[in-house]
């Protein structure tokens, strides 16, 4: 039914320096192109939040375990 991957702390680690990144790829297009750019907003600031979710996700399981 679900995936059975383990979640580890160094896991979790990697998946925050990725949202960081995301976030600095968001910031680096406002720069770029204007802090209301629909590129930055709709590709890159999303990208983050998915990234986000998916980090709170990993660190539940972590909690339930």
């Amino acid at each position: 039914m679900g995936n059975n991957v383990v979640i580890t702390q160094e896991k979790v680690q990697i998946k925050e320096q990725k949202c960081h990144d995301r976030y600095d790829d968001f910031l680096l297009c406002q720069r770029e192109y204007g802090f209301n750019d629909l590129k930055c907003r709709n590709y890159y600031l999303k990208k983050y939040e998915q990234c986000i979710k998916k980090l709170e996700n990993m660190k539940l399981q972590i909690q339930r375990t």
